[in-house]
């Protein structure tokens, strides 16, 4: 909203090493089917979601997560608009705190390819989403 409206980020992420990837692409896609899974878990069983993780993060005040898991989306694909999102907040940091940096190619760096291959061969983790724009 600061930024003047433009799109903010939001994106589930999880990271691995290089050489990984590139090397056992297979467990990559089996990180990202998990991903996918479970969001479509946690989009269709919210509720449950959030005991779950209690379980497992202690401190949290499960009424509290109850209301604020009503607010994510729990889409794991990566839509144009979260792209620009990411170009977009690369924007601001070489503008205000990283002035001369070289830019990122965000794409090559999330690897959408792997959950794209994971929406082809598991269908059922996204039919309740909506089409991406």
């Amino acid at each position: 909203m600061i930024r003047g409206g433009h799109h903010m980020s939001y994106v589930m992420v999880a990271t691995a090493h290089g050489p990984t990837v590139e090397s056992k692409p297979a467990v990559v896609k089996s990180i990202a089917a998990g991903l996918a899974e479970s969001s479509h878990f946690t989009r269709n069983n919210r509720d449950e979601a959030v005991e779950i993780f209690a379980k497992w993060v202690p401190g949290t005040d499960v009424a509290i997560g109850k209301k604020a898991v009503k607010h994510i989306s729990f889409d794991p694909r990566l839509s144009p608009n979260v792209m620009r999102a990411f170009e977009n907040a690369e924007d601001e940091v070489l503008m205000n705190t990283l002035k001369g940096a070289p830019r990122l190619d965000v794409p090559s760096l999330f690897r959408p390819q792997f959950m794209a291959e994971v929406q082809q061969e598991h269908p059922e983790y996204f039919a309740d989403l909506p089409q991406l724009k």
